[in-house]
C-alpha cells in the first residue's frame, strides 16, 4: 500500500489506567482509536496506510506557535510545530467547526438512484443533484462514491448552509462541468468529426492518452473548422455544432470528455458549506455576497483537470488535505468579493498545475488585500511562481515544500508575507519582493535568491 507522509500524523498516547494506551488519530480532525500497551502519556509519530496505522520509534514533541505581530489572517485554531512540521491543534475538528444544524438529509446516487425516490436512505436514493437541490429542505447530502454528475444533472449552485459528505465504497463522487451526455452522433468530413451539442464546450480531453500527470490529453481550440481539419488534437465549437479531430485521427469515443467551464458555484452570505471527500472537475467558485459571512470548508477534496478553485470573500475558507491537479490556471485563487475581504487557510494540500498555463499561474495566489495562511503542503510544478501574494495581500506561511517553478521563483510578493520552516527546493529558490513590500522569514532553507527591491528581513 502507498504510504502517506508520516510527518503529518503525530498523535497523543494516553495512559488509560490499566497499562493500555489509546492513540487518538486525528487525520484531518477526525479521531480514530488504536489500542496497545504502555504506561504513560506522550506523543508518538504514526505512519498511516489506507487501512491501518504503524507506530514508529521515538517520541516527538509539538509546541505552540505564536502568530507574528502584524499578521491579520483570522485562524479558528491554535497551531503547533515540531521542528519544521506544523499542524492545527489535534482537538480542532473541521466538521464540528462547520456547526451546520441538520434536520433533513438526502442520499444521492447517479448510478442507481431515481429522482422519484424519497432520497431518505441508501436504499431509496435520488439520482441527480438537480432534484436534491430542488426539494429545498436539505442541510446534508450524502453522495454515493463512484457517482458522476454532469452539468445537466446538478444545479449551478447550492444556497444556504449545507454538508456534502459521502457513503459507500469506491472513487470519490465527482461533481463536474461535463456536457458529454449532450453531444450527439458524430459524422466524419475530411479529417474531422462533427455533431450537435446541447451546451457550451470550453474544453475537450482525450482520456485514452495518459497525457500530463495522468489527466489525459487536452485538445487545443483551433478557432475554425479549417483549423480543426488541418490540426490533430483540436476542436472548435460553432453555435451548437462541435468539430473535433483527435491526435491519432480515430473516431471519437467514450474516452473523450467534453466540458463547459463551471462545475459548481456558491454565491451566498451568512452560511456555511462543507465538502468532504468530493472530486470537482470544472471551475469551483465560493464567492461571498454583499453581507459576507460565507464559510467554505473542504476536507480531502480533489480539484482535477479543468478545475480552477476560487475562494473570494470567504470568512473563512479552509481547505485541508486537498489536492489540485489541473491543466494550468491558479490551483487556488484567493480574492475579495463584493467588498468582503478574503480570509483563507490551506492545510497540508498538494497543488500543481503541471507547468501548464501562463506565467501568472501559481499553486496558490492571494489577490486584492486578501489574507491567507498556508500550513504544510506541497506547492510545485507550475508555469509561474509557486506562491504569489499580490495587490497588497498578506499571508503567513509555515512548514511548506516548494519546488519546480518554471520561473525558478518560490514566492512573489506585492504586500507583506511571513514564511517559516519552509523548504525552497529545486527550481523554487527565487524570492521576488517588490518595492514597498516585505518578506519576513524564520527557520527556512535560506540558499535563496532575493530580487525586486523590497524588504527581506528576519523575524
Amino acid at each position: 500500500m502507498a504510504e502517506l507522509d508520516e510527518n503529518k500524523y503525530a498523535y497523543r498516547v494516553k495512559d488509560s489506567g490499566d497499562s493500555d494506551w489509546t492513540i487518538e488519530v486525528a487525520t484531518g480532525g477526525f479521531p480514530q482509536s488504536f489500542e496497545g500497551e504502555g504506561e504513560t502519556e506522550y506523543e508518538v509519530k504514526v505512519k498511516v496506510w489506507s487501512d491501518s496505522a504503524f507506530i514508529t520509534t521515538g517520541q516527538s514533541s509539538f509546541v505552540p506557535v505564536s502568530k507574528p505581530s502584524g499578521v491579520n489572517v483570522q485562524i479558528p485554531f491554535n497551531i503547533e510545530r515540531n521542528g519544521n512540521v506544523y499542524r492545527p491543534e489535534l482537538s480542532f475538528n473541521l466538521l464540528d467547526y462547520a456547526n451546520v444544524t441538520v434536520t433533513k438529509t438526502y442520499y444521492v446516487d447517479s448510478v442507481n438512484g431515481n429522482d422519484a425516490f424519497d432520497g431518505l436512505s441508501e436504499n431509496t436514493p435520488i439520482k441527480t443533484l438537480t432534484e436534491a437541490n430542488s426539494r429545498g429542505d436539505a442541510q446534508r447530502l450524502f453522495l454515493k462514491r463512484g457517482s458522476v454528475w454532469q452539468k445537466n444533472q446538478r444545479p449551478t449552485q447550492f444556497n444556504g448552509s449545507m454538508l456534502f459528505q459521502t457513503y459507500g465504497t469506491g472513487n470519490k463522487p465527482r461533481i463536474t462541468s461535463l456536457v458529454s451526455n449532450q453531444v450527439g452522433i458524430l459524422t466524419k468530413t475530411s479529417n474531422y468529426w462533427s455533431g450537435s451539442v446541447g451546451d457550451n464546450v470550453a474544453n475537450v480531453i482525450d482520456t485514452s492518452v495518459s497525457g500530463t500527470n495522468g489527466l489525459g490529453l487536452r485538445l487545443t481550440n483551433a478557432g475554425s473548422i479549417a483549423g480543426v481539419d488541418s490540426t490533430p488534437n483540436s476542436f472548435y465549437l460553432s453555435g451548437s455544432t462541435i468539430y473535433i479531430r483527435l491526435n491519432d485521427d480515430r473516431t471519437p469515443d467514450s474516452s473523450v470528455e467534453y466540458y463547459d467551464a463551471l462545475a459548481l458555484r456558491t454565491d451566498d452570505e451568512n452560511c456555511t458549506q462543507y465538502f468532504e471527500n468530493i472530486e470537482i472537475n470544472g471551475a469551483f467558485q465560493a464567492r461571498a455576497g454583499v453581507a459576507g459571512g460565507l464559510k467554505c470548508l473542504m476536507l480531502n477534496c480533489d480539484f482535477k483537470k479543468v478545475s480552477n478553485p476560487q475562494f473570494w470573500g470567504c470568512e473563512p475558507s479552509i481547505i485541508w488535505d486537498c489536492t489540485s491537479n489541473i491543466f494550468g490556471d491558479d490551483c487556488i485563487n484567493i480574492d475579495d468579493s463584493n467588498g468582503v475581504q478574503g480570509n483563507h487557510i490551506e492545510i497540508d494540500c498538494s497543488l500543481t498545475s503541471n507547468a501548464l498555463g501562463s506565467t501568472s499561474s501559481q499553486s496558490s495566489t492571494a489577490h486584492n488585500t486578501s489574507l491567507a495562511c498556508r500550513i504544510g503542503g506541497q506547492y510545485f510544478n507550475v508555469a509561474g511562481q509557486c506562491i504569489a501574494d499580490v495587490n497588497s495581500s498578506q499571508s503567513w506561511n509555515m512548514g511548506m515544500s516548494l519546488s519546480d517553478s518554471a520561473l525558478g521563483v518560490g514566492f512573489y510578493i506585492e504586500g507583506e508575507t511571513w514564511v517559516e520552516g519552509t523548504d525552497f527546493g529545486t527550481n523554487a529558490k527565487g524570492i521576488t519582493v517588490t518595492v514597498g513590500s516585505t518578506f519576513h522569514y524564520k527557520n527556512n532553507s535560506l540558499d535563496v535568491i532575493v530580487s525586486g527591491g523590497g524588504t527581506y528581513v528576519a523575524y
